[in-house]
Protein backbone atom coordinates (compact mmCIF):
# COMPACT_ATOMS: atom_id res chain seq x y z
CA UNK A 1 0.00 0.00 0.00
CA UNK A 2 1.14 3.77 -0.85
CA UNK A 3 0.27 7.39 -0.35
CA UNK A 4 -2.71 6.96 -2.70
CA UNK A 5 -3.93 3.31 -1.23
CA UNK A 6 -3.71 5.11 2.27
CA UNK A 7 -6.71 7.97 0.87
CA UNK A 8 -8.72 5.35 -0.99
CA UNK A 9 -8.55 2.69 2.73
CA UNK A 10 -8.34 5.28 4.99
CA UNK A 11 -9.46 8.92 3.69
CA UNK A 12 -13.06 8.58 5.27
CA UNK A 13 -11.52 8.79 8.29
CA UNK A 14 -11.35 12.25 9.94
CA UNK A 15 -8.84 13.65 12.08
CA UNK A 16 -11.50 12.87 15.28
CA UNK A 17 -10.99 9.28 14.76
CA UNK A 18 -7.30 8.83 13.92
CA UNK A 19 -4.92 11.73 14.54
CA UNK A 20 -2.49 13.01 12.53
CA UNK A 21 0.25 10.54 11.70
CA UNK A 22 3.76 9.98 9.50
CA UNK A 23 1.59 9.23 6.45
CA UNK A 24 -0.33 12.65 6.72
CA UNK A 25 3.15 14.23 6.94
CA UNK A 26 4.60 12.77 3.50
CA UNK A 27 1.04 13.38 1.68
CA UNK A 28 1.09 17.35 2.78
CA UNK A 29 4.22 18.11 2.42
CA UNK A 30 4.00 16.23 -1.32
CA UNK A 31 1.19 18.72 -2.06
CA UNK A 32 3.77 22.02 -2.37
CA UNK A 33 4.66 20.15 -5.29
CA UNK A 34 2.17 21.56 -7.70
CA UNK A 35 2.02 25.29 -8.97
CA UNK A 36 -0.49 27.06 -7.36
CA UNK A 37 0.56 30.16 -8.72
CA UNK A 38 -2.53 32.73 -9.51
CA UNK A 39 -4.91 29.70 -7.15
CA UNK A 40 -3.63 29.84 -3.75
CA UNK A 41 -2.56 33.40 -2.90
CA UNK A 42 0.23 34.49 -0.85
CA UNK A 43 -1.26 36.76 1.97
CA UNK A 44 -5.03 35.99 3.38
CA UNK A 45 -7.01 33.15 4.56
CA UNK A 46 -5.96 30.88 2.12
CA UNK A 47 -9.03 28.56 -0.31
CA UNK A 48 -10.20 25.46 0.76
CA UNK A 49 -8.40 22.56 -1.29
CA UNK A 50 -11.30 22.01 -3.07
CA UNK A 51 -11.60 24.96 -4.58
CA UNK A 52 -8.01 24.96 -5.27
CA UNK A 53 -8.58 21.41 -7.14
CA UNK A 54 -11.38 23.25 -9.41
CA UNK A 55 -9.30 26.61 -9.97
CA UNK A 56 -6.05 23.92 -10.97
CA UNK A 57 -8.26 21.44 -13.12
CA UNK A 58 -9.37 25.01 -15.13
CA UNK A 59 -5.96 25.95 -15.49
CA UNK A 60 -4.52 22.80 -16.31
CA UNK A 61 -6.44 20.47 -17.61
CA UNK A 62 -7.31 16.28 -16.14
CA UNK A 63 -3.77 15.97 -16.74
CA UNK A 64 -2.69 19.17 -14.98
CA UNK A 65 0.88 20.62 -15.20
CA UNK A 66 3.95 18.28 -14.51
CA UNK A 67 6.92 21.06 -15.19
CA UNK A 68 9.49 18.45 -15.70
CA UNK A 69 10.73 15.13 -15.43
CA UNK A 70 11.24 15.38 -11.36
CA UNK A 71 7.67 15.35 -10.93
CA UNK A 72 6.18 12.90 -9.65
CA UNK A 73 3.01 11.56 -11.63
CA UNK A 74 0.99 11.09 -8.74
CA UNK A 75 1.30 14.20 -7.48
CA UNK A 76 -2.03 15.80 -9.41
CA UNK A 77 -3.93 12.34 -8.78
CA UNK A 78 -3.16 12.80 -5.15
CA UNK A 79 -4.49 16.06 -4.57
CA UNK A 80 -7.74 15.17 -5.92
CA UNK A 81 -8.05 12.19 -3.80
CA UNK A 82 -7.50 14.47 -1.03
CA UNK A 83 -10.05 16.95 -2.05
CA UNK A 84 -12.98 14.06 -2.10
CA UNK A 85 -11.68 12.84 1.13
CA UNK A 86 -13.52 13.22 4.67
CA UNK A 87 -9.99 13.30 6.03
CA UNK A 88 -8.78 16.51 3.95
CA UNK A 89 -11.96 17.86 2.66
CA UNK A 90 -11.48 21.33 5.16
CA UNK A 91 -8.00 21.79 4.34
CA UNK A 92 -7.21 25.46 3.23
CA UNK A 93 -4.50 26.10 1.33
CA UNK A 94 -2.56 29.42 2.30
CA UNK A 95 0.37 31.72 2.02
CA UNK A 96 2.11 29.78 -1.65
CA UNK A 97 4.98 31.02 -2.77
CA UNK A 98 7.69 30.57 -5.28
CA UNK A 99 11.01 32.03 -6.04
CA UNK A 100 13.22 31.17 -9.09
CA UNK A 101 16.17 32.71 -9.69
CA UNK A 102 19.23 31.07 -12.22
CA UNK A 103 21.64 34.17 -11.64
CA UNK A 104 22.09 33.21 -7.57
CA UNK A 105 21.26 29.88 -7.98
CA UNK A 106 17.77 30.11 -6.22
CA UNK A 107 14.82 27.70 -5.71
CA UNK A 108 12.47 27.59 -3.44
CA UNK A 109 8.43 27.23 -2.84
CA UNK A 110 6.65 27.04 0.42
CA UNK A 111 2.87 26.12 1.26
CA UNK A 112 0.83 26.32 4.53
CA UNK A 113 -1.85 23.84 4.84
CA UNK A 114 -4.15 24.51 7.95
CA UNK A 115 -6.86 22.08 9.28
CA UNK A 116 -8.66 25.09 11.13
CA UNK A 117 -8.35 24.58 14.80
CA UNK A 118 -6.40 21.67 14.91
CA UNK A 119 -3.07 22.42 13.31
CA UNK A 120 -1.19 23.43 10.17
CA UNK A 121 1.20 22.32 8.35
CA UNK A 122 4.18 24.62 6.65
CA UNK A 123 5.71 22.63 3.78
CA UNK A 124 8.53 23.41 1.43
CA UNK A 125 9.32 22.17 -1.67
CA UNK A 126 12.25 20.06 -2.92
CA UNK A 127 14.64 20.75 -5.79
CA UNK A 128 12.38 21.25 -8.61
CA UNK A 129 13.54 20.16 -12.38
CA UNK A 130 16.06 23.87 -12.97
CA UNK A 131 19.49 23.29 -12.79
CA UNK A 132 19.54 26.48 -10.75
CA UNK A 133 17.85 24.44 -7.65
CA UNK A 134 20.60 21.33 -7.72
CA UNK A 135 23.41 23.64 -8.21
CA UNK A 136 21.65 25.37 -4.97
CA UNK A 137 21.37 22.21 -3.25
CA UNK A 138 25.35 21.19 -4.00
CA UNK A 139 26.18 24.33 -2.46
CA UNK A 140 24.94 22.95 1.16
CA UNK A 141 28.77 21.33 0.91
CA UNK A 142 30.65 24.58 1.17
CA UNK A 143 28.00 27.55 2.19
CA UNK A 144 26.91 28.42 5.96
CA UNK A 145 23.30 29.66 4.17
CA UNK A 146 21.97 28.57 0.97
CA UNK A 147 19.16 31.30 -0.29
CA UNK A 148 16.40 29.12 0.09
CA UNK A 149 17.10 28.55 3.50
CA UNK A 150 17.14 31.85 4.47
CA UNK A 151 14.01 32.09 2.62
CA UNK A 152 12.62 29.18 4.40
CA UNK A 153 13.01 30.57 7.71
CA UNK A 154 11.82 33.79 6.53
CA UNK A 155 8.39 32.23 5.62
CA UNK A 156 8.12 30.18 7.95
CA UNK A 157 8.44 32.96 10.69
CA UNK A 158 5.38 34.94 8.50
CA UNK A 159 3.40 31.48 8.28
CA UNK A 160 3.40 31.14 11.71
CA UNK A 161 1.96 34.41 12.45
CA UNK A 162 -0.77 33.76 9.95
CA UNK A 163 -2.29 31.06 11.95
CA UNK A 164 -2.94 30.26 15.18
CA UNK A 165 -2.86 26.47 15.48
CA UNK A 166 0.42 24.44 16.52
CA UNK A 167 2.73 23.43 14.06
CA UNK A 168 3.98 20.74 11.92
CA UNK A 169 6.96 21.33 9.55
CA UNK A 170 8.13 19.15 6.86
CA UNK A 171 9.43 18.69 3.44
CA UNK A 172 11.00 16.00 0.86
CA UNK A 173 14.24 15.53 -0.59
CA UNK A 174 15.47 19.40 -0.40
CA UNK A 175 12.31 20.41 1.58
CA UNK A 176 13.58 18.42 3.85
CA UNK A 177 16.67 20.28 4.66
CA UNK A 178 14.55 23.62 4.60
CA UNK A 179 12.15 22.28 7.43
CA UNK A 180 15.14 21.19 9.40
CA UNK A 181 17.13 24.60 9.05
CA UNK A 182 13.69 26.53 9.10
CA UNK A 183 12.69 25.19 12.31
CA UNK A 184 16.53 25.92 13.89
CA UNK A 185 16.46 29.78 12.67
CA UNK A 186 12.59 30.89 13.44
CA UNK A 187 12.34 32.88 17.16
CA UNK A 188 11.85 31.05 19.92
CA UNK A 189 8.27 31.60 20.10
CA UNK A 190 7.55 30.39 17.27
CA UNK A 191 9.68 27.05 18.06
CA UNK A 192 7.69 26.47 21.31
CA UNK A 193 4.42 25.61 18.70
CA UNK A 194 6.49 23.60 16.67
CA UNK A 195 4.79 19.63 17.59
CA UNK A 196 7.35 17.91 14.84
CA UNK A 197 9.46 18.93 12.00
CA UNK A 198 9.78 15.86 9.09
CA UNK A 199 12.44 15.47 6.73
CA UNK A 200 11.39 13.17 4.18
CA UNK A 201 14.75 11.72 2.91
CA UNK A 202 16.34 14.95 2.88
CA UNK A 203 19.93 15.98 2.83
CA UNK A 204 21.71 16.67 6.21
CA UNK A 205 23.80 18.93 6.96
CA UNK A 206 27.68 20.51 8.14
CA UNK A 207 28.77 18.86 11.12
CA UNK A 208 28.96 22.17 12.49
CA UNK A 209 25.34 23.11 12.05
CA UNK A 210 23.99 20.11 14.67
CA UNK A 211 26.37 21.83 17.23
CA UNK A 212 24.78 25.13 17.49
CA UNK A 213 22.23 26.26 20.24
CA UNK A 214 19.54 27.17 17.42
CA UNK A 215 19.26 23.27 16.55
CA UNK A 216 19.47 21.58 19.62
CA UNK A 217 16.66 23.42 20.89
CA UNK A 218 14.23 21.32 18.35
CA UNK A 219 16.72 18.27 17.66
CA UNK A 220 14.20 16.11 19.77
CA UNK A 221 11.39 16.88 17.98
CA UNK A 222 13.44 16.10 14.06
CA UNK A 223 12.58 12.84 12.40
CA UNK A 224 14.31 12.15 9.44
CA UNK A 225 12.15 9.25 7.40
CA UNK A 226 14.12 7.38 4.37
CA UNK A 227 13.99 4.58 1.98
CA UNK A 228 16.19 1.39 2.65
CA UNK A 229 17.56 2.62 -0.68
CA UNK A 230 18.01 6.15 0.16
CA UNK A 231 20.61 8.02 -1.76
CA UNK A 232 19.44 11.87 -1.18
CA UNK A 233 19.26 11.55 2.33
CA UNK A 234 22.66 10.13 2.37
CA UNK A 235 24.32 13.01 1.65
CA UNK A 236 25.78 15.27 4.35
CA UNK A 237 25.94 14.56 7.96
CA UNK A 238 22.48 13.45 9.89
CA UNK A 239 21.68 13.95 13.74
CA UNK A 240 18.38 13.29 14.43
CA UNK A 241 15.78 10.51 15.12
CA UNK A 242 15.88 8.53 11.76
CA UNK A 243 13.45 5.81 10.51
CA UNK A 244 14.26 3.52 7.39
CA UNK A 245 11.21 2.20 5.09
CA UNK A 246 10.52 -0.43 2.91
CA UNK A 247 9.86 0.59 -0.87
CA UNK A 248 8.90 -0.76 -3.68
CA UNK A 249 11.62 0.79 -6.06
CA UNK A 250 15.40 0.56 -5.93
CA UNK A 251 18.10 2.84 -6.02
CA UNK A 252 17.27 7.01 -7.06
CA UNK A 253 14.00 5.50 -8.02
CA UNK A 254 13.18 4.66 -3.90
CA UNK A 255 13.61 8.52 -3.37
CA UNK A 256 9.79 9.18 -5.06
CA UNK A 257 7.85 9.01 -1.76
CA UNK A 258 5.05 6.93 -3.53
CA UNK A 259 7.02 4.28 -3.70
CA UNK A 260 6.95 4.06 0.40
CA UNK A 261 4.93 1.34 1.67
CA UNK A 262 2.46 1.60 3.86
CA UNK A 263 0.57 -0.28 6.40
CA UNK A 264 -2.48 1.26 8.66
CA UNK A 265 -0.99 4.90 9.83
CA UNK A 266 3.07 4.43 9.14
CA UNK A 267 5.27 3.02 6.66
CA UNK A 268 6.44 -0.21 6.78
CA UNK A 269 9.91 -0.45 9.00
CA UNK A 270 13.08 -1.65 7.23
CA UNK A 271 15.84 -3.42 9.15
CA UNK A 272 18.69 -0.83 7.81
CA UNK A 273 19.42 1.04 4.63
CA UNK A 274 20.89 -1.25 2.34
CA UNK A 275 24.50 -1.98 2.01
CA UNK A 276 25.26 0.26 -1.18
CA UNK A 277 23.35 2.84 0.28
CA UNK A 278 25.52 2.89 3.65
CA UNK A 279 28.44 2.52 2.39
CA UNK A 280 27.80 5.65 -0.49
CA UNK A 281 26.51 7.94 2.76
CA UNK A 282 29.94 7.00 4.33
CA UNK A 283 31.99 7.02 1.21
CA UNK A 284 30.30 10.48 0.45
CA UNK A 285 30.66 11.98 3.65
CA UNK A 286 34.39 11.03 4.07
CA UNK A 287 35.28 12.39 0.34
CA UNK A 288 33.76 15.70 1.05
CA UNK A 289 35.23 16.30 4.55
CA UNK A 290 38.60 15.94 2.61
CA UNK A 291 38.07 18.71 0.24
CA UNK A 292 38.20 22.72 1.61
CA UNK A 293 35.53 24.64 1.20
CA UNK A 294 37.47 26.50 -2.05
CA UNK A 295 37.59 23.11 -3.21
CA UNK A 296 34.02 22.49 -3.33
CA UNK A 297 32.95 25.42 -4.56
CA UNK A 298 35.33 25.62 -7.37
CA UNK A 299 33.67 21.95 -8.16
CA UNK A 300 30.37 23.02 -8.08
CA UNK A 301 30.97 26.11 -10.03
CA UNK A 302 32.64 24.36 -12.83
CA UNK A 303 30.40 21.17 -12.81
CA UNK A 304 27.03 23.07 -13.20
CA UNK A 305 28.56 25.45 -16.22
CA UNK A 306 29.89 22.32 -17.81
CA UNK A 307 25.92 21.37 -17.99
CA UNK A 308 24.51 24.49 -18.91
CA UNK A 309 26.88 25.42 -21.87
CA UNK A 310 24.47 24.55 -24.04
CA UNK A 311 21.78 26.72 -22.93
CA UNK A 312 20.04 24.46 -20.98
CA UNK A 313 17.98 25.28 -17.42
CA UNK A 314 16.66 22.41 -16.40
CA UNK A 315 16.72 18.69 -16.36
CA UNK A 316 14.34 18.22 -19.03
CA UNK A 317 16.80 20.17 -21.20
CA UNK A 318 19.34 18.00 -20.70
CA UNK A 319 17.54 14.89 -21.47
CA UNK A 320 16.55 16.58 -25.08
CA UNK A 321 20.17 17.73 -25.83
CA UNK A 322 20.96 16.30 -29.27
CA UNK A 323 24.44 13.91 -29.45
CA UNK A 324 26.85 16.76 -30.33
CA UNK A 325 25.33 18.94 -27.33
CA UNK A 326 26.23 15.94 -25.07
CA UNK A 327 30.08 15.67 -26.41
CA UNK A 328 30.17 19.60 -25.54
CA UNK A 329 28.83 18.85 -22.20
CA UNK A 330 31.73 15.76 -21.54
CA UNK A 331 34.54 18.15 -23.22
CA UNK A 332 33.99 20.83 -20.73
CA UNK A 333 34.38 18.12 -17.91
CA UNK A 334 37.11 17.31 -19.43
CA UNK A 335 38.80 20.64 -19.23
CA UNK A 336 38.00 20.78 -15.50
CA UNK A 337 40.23 18.50 -13.72
CA UNK A 338 38.87 19.09 -10.27
CA UNK A 339 35.44 18.01 -11.40
CA UNK A 340 36.93 14.63 -11.99
CA UNK A 341 39.11 14.11 -9.43
CA UNK A 342 36.12 14.64 -7.00
CA UNK A 343 33.92 12.11 -9.14
CA UNK A 344 36.48 9.55 -8.97
CA UNK A 345 36.86 9.96 -4.96
CA UNK A 346 33.49 9.53 -3.77
CA UNK A 347 33.70 6.64 -6.25
CA UNK A 348 36.96 5.12 -4.50
CA UNK A 349 36.20 5.77 -0.79
CA UNK A 350 32.29 4.56 -1.48
CA UNK A 351 33.50 1.51 -3.18
CA UNK A 352 36.61 1.12 0.00
CA UNK A 353 32.89 1.38 2.36
CA UNK A 354 31.01 -1.15 0.37
CA UNK A 355 33.69 -3.79 1.00
CA UNK A 356 34.16 -2.93 4.59
CA UNK A 357 30.06 -2.56 5.80
CA UNK A 358 29.01 -5.56 6.99
CA UNK A 359 25.34 -7.05 5.71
Amino acid sequence: MNLLDYLDWRGDLSFDVSPFNEVDNLILCMTVNLDYSGIVPEEGPGVLITDAVNAYLEKFGEKGDRPGVLMPKEVWPMVRKMAASRRFESLRLSSYKSIIVDDINEQFAGLTLTMPGRFAYVSFQGTDDTIAGWKEDCCMAFTDEIPAQKDAAEYLTEAASRVSEPLYVGGHSKGGNLAVYAAAKVPNDVKKRILRVYSNDGPGFDRSFFETDEYMLIRNRVTLIMPKWSIIGAIFEQDCDQVVVECSRQGIMAHSGYTWEVLGTQFVRAASLVKSSRAFRLGMNRALRDLSREEKRAFTSNMFGALTVTGARTITDLTRLKPREVLRIGKEFRNHREILIVFSRIFQESAHEYRAVED
